[in-house]
């Protein structure tokens, strides 16, 4: 089976080079391993709904995903809104969004609440992201803000999302997601200004779908068992119900996560299969949970509390109204983990026994009778570890002799969204079809 371009798997950037492709006239062959695409920006369809299985919402900067939903004539389902963040620090939960919010927070003395305040105003006026890569995020932030609030506020955090990695945490990963959320607030430091569609993503990627489908192929439920280098082409093994298919390609375009692409990459150079293994990967784990009732009036609350089985709740209803969901509360609660994690291993039952307790002891008003539905979601591959030194390492991953990459470890030093993502897939099919056109 022979197939010119072929996109290896299917998730965002896969749909951004997919929709790219297409319109500028080249047919390429989608292979997704699961039965649906979209990846982390994937849907639970919950009765007459549709609701992400990993959080998500755009902000006001993401200019990409506006271009797009215009040009597929539904910029009509965008929804702003203002939403709150709240802070959730020894056993206590404190507002953490405007200027007053900071003033209330009393873990940090008071000259350090007004430091806070203006150096986030600062960080949103900033454009440049300097020599940042080549700090800690330790080092970037006591300097930045102070001992103290590095302590209270980024300490706990850094240690949830960096786990052993901890001392070597990038600066410019922090500065770019503190960026992004100064930024979304610029206009009014009151709240947070963020966006959403009727149907969350799930209307984009149908929409790019329905674009795309008759002018590609897509392979659902295949799984990528081989890549060899031919040095005039490739050979893609698959295997889909048992049966191994071989896809001959002039043109690949990787989206799949490196670590997975290292393991099926046969005859590259040593020094580009070098390069490709540096980087590597965090695993998320993320429950979307139906509940009869509110738990709090926040829409994203950070944690602080290692106590607590979870790092985070984005309650979404607080973002868009339950009416959405059928009067159905609905939040997300997550963990970043490594593979060696107990909450990886565990069942779903389990797992939800102690989310489920969590979300007790933040919420007392809430019982077990409340909890209408749950889904849950674990995905291995599903951020790169942002390191000190990380952009050198991305940098080294190189397009090679018509195979070109895609998705999220390229985004870095910008905040991991879809719109970044998405502009990867735009920008490999880019560059493909200039080499097309040579």
């Amino acid at each position: 089976m022979e197939g010119k371009v072929v996109i290896l798997g299917g998730g965002v950037a896969a749909l951004g080079a997919t929709y790219h492709l297409v319109k500028h006239g080249t047919h390429p062959v989608i292979i997704e391993r699961s039965r649906e695409i979209g990846g982390l920006a994937s849907s639970y369809r919950i009765g007459d709904f549709y609701i992400e299985r990993f959080y998500h919402h755009f902000f006001p900067t993401d200019t990409l995903v506006f271009d797009l939903a215009k040009e597929l004539g539904i910029e009509n389902k965008m929804l702003w809104k203002k939403t709150r963040m709240g802070f959730y620090h020894k056993d206590k939960l404190y507002g953490f969004t405007s200027p007053l919010d900071i003033i209330r927070f009393m873990p940090l003395s008071f000259a350090n609440r007004v430091r806070f305040g203006l150096t986030m105003l600062k960080i949103a006026k900033t454009r440049e992201f300097g020599n940042l890569d080549k700090l800690t995020a330790k080092e970037w932030l006591i300097s930045t803000f102070g001992q103290e609030i590095y302590q209270e506020i980024f300490l706990p955090m850094l240690k949830i999302k960096f786990a052993m990695s901890l001392d070597k945490a990038s600066a410019a990963f922090v500065y770019g997601r503190l960026r992004a959320r100064a930024e979304s607030r610029a206009r009014n430091i009151s709240a947070e200004k963020l966006g959403y569609m009727e149907n969350g993503y799930h209307d984009l990627i149908d929409a790019m779908y329905r674009k795309a489908k008759g002018k590609c192929s897509f392979y659902y439920n295949t799984e990528v068992m081989e890549i060899q280098y031919n040095e005039h082409n490739y050979s893609i093994k698959t295997r889909k119900d048992g049966k191994i298919t071989t896809i001959t390609a002039d043109y690949i375009i990787n989206t799949l996560p490196l670590e997975v692409f290292a393991k099926l990459a046969k005859g590259f150079p040593p020094q580009f299969m070098e390069n490709v293994r540096k980087i590597k990967y965090q695993a998320v784990i993320c429950a979307t949970i139906g509940l009869t009732k509110k738990l709090s009036d926040y829409y994203w609350i950070n944690i602080s509390s290692a106590e607590l089985p979870f790092h985070g709740v984005i309650e979404h209803t607080n973002f868009i109204p339950s009416s959405h969901y059928n009067n159905n509360h609905i939040a997300y609660v997550f963990n970043y983990v490594t593979p060696e994690h107990p909450f990886w291993r565990i069942n779903e039952k389990k797992l939800m026994k102690a989310y489920i307790g969590g979300l007790k002891r933040m919420f007392p008003d809430i019982a077990d009778k409340d909890v209408l539905w749950h889904r849950v979601a674990k995905e291995r591959y599903a951020t790169p570890i942002f390191l000190q030194g990380y952009e050198e390492d991305m940098k080294s991953v190189e397009d090679f002799r018509h195979l070109y990459f895609a998705g999220s470890f390229k985004i870095y030093p910008h905040s991991r969204n879809v719109n970044n993502v998405l502009r990867t897939g735009f920008e490999a099919a880019e560059h493909l079809i200039a080499d097309e056109g040579k």
